[in-house]
C-alpha cells in the first residue's frame, strides 16, 4: 500500500494533477483504490465543497484524516488530534496500571 498527498491551489488543479497521477499509474499496472481515497479541502473561510472523480467517479470528501498517525481537520483545528492522543495515553495508563499501582 502507498500512501499519497496531492496538494492544490484549486479544485481544478487537483482534478488535473489527479487524472496525470491515475494516467501515469496505468502506465506502470498501478491502479487507485477509489473506495480508499478521499479529498479535503483546508480553509479557514469555512466548508468548501469539491467535486474530484477518478474515472466518472466521485471521490468522497472528508471533513478530517489520519495522515501517517495524526489527525489533520479542515480548518487545521489540533482538538482532534489532542483528544486522540489523550485517549491513547489513557488506554496505555490503564494496561499498566495493575504493574504501577
Amino acid at each position: 500500500m502507498l500512501t499519497i498527498v496531492i496538494i492544490a491551489e484549486s479544485e481544478t488543479d487537483l482534478q488535473t494533477l489527479q487524472n496525470t497521477m491515475c494516467d501515469t499509474g496505468e502506465q506502470f499496472e498501478l491502479t487507485i483504490n477509489i473506495k480508499k481515497t478521499k479529498t479535503m479541502v483546508i480553509s479557514k473561510r469555512g466548508k468548501v465543497i469539491t467535486k474530484i472523480q477518478i474515472k466518472n467517479e466521485d471521490i468522497e470528501q472528508v471533513d478530517k484524516i489520519k495522515y501517517l498517525g495524526v489527525w489533520i481537520t479542515e480548518d487545521l483545528n489540533p482538538k482532534s488530534e489532542i483528544r486522540s492522543r489523550i485517549e491513547q495515553s489513557r488506554a496505555s495508563f490503564l494496561k499498566m496500571k495493575k504493574f504501577l499501582c
